[in-house]
């Protein structure tokens, strides 16, 4: 997906992932995808940031979605 959005953008796209992970855990600061994503944010100046919550919370877990959101 990043390599197609850089090719769509014609920008440089970088990306930290873990498959299935929630919006939440990237909140945690005990959590290993946080210290990934806190240091890729603080690495560079950055344009734009997308912060991508799993797949399906929103729609079956509401709650746990917007206090990550909050």
């Amino acid at each position: 997906m990043p390599e197609m959005l850089a090719a769509l953008l014609n920008a440089e796209v970088h990306s930290v992932t873990r498959g299935g992970a929630y919006l939440h855990q990237m909140l945690d600061s005990e959590d290993e995808l946080h210290i990934k994503v806190t240091d890729a944010i603080h690495r560079q100046r950055w344009d734009y940031i997308v912060l991508q919550e799993q797949s399906n919370t929103p729609a079956l877990k509401p709650e746990l979605f917007r206090r990550s959101v909050k």
